[in-house]
């Protein structure tokens, strides 16, 4: 068996949210490709004609997408920074 040592003792007594999130911020250059995504989709899903239902769902997809990776705190467009 394989002994754990690290700072794992440190990432289970945090409880605090904000405190799990310093030094976390945005990657700039993902933050902004799903930026331009979600507003191409959202105006591809205003814009689109009602007929093109298909294109119309996948633009709305897209956006519903963009918006979750954008909030969320565990996605991969967070990077560390040091400091």
């Amino acid at each position: 068996m394989e002994q754990v040592t690290g700072s794992q003792e440190k990432v289970q007594d945090d409880d605090n949210p904000r405190e799990a999130l310093s030094g976390w911020r945005y990657h700039p250059r993902a933050a902004r490709v799903l930026l331009v995504l979600f507003t191409l989709s959202v105006a591809g899903a205003v814009l689109l004609p009602k007929s093109w239902e298909a294109a119309r769902t996948l633009s709305f997809t897209v956006g519903v997408f963009c918006a979750g990776m954008m909030a969320a705190r565990t996605a991969a467009i967070w990077q560390r920074i040091s400091g």
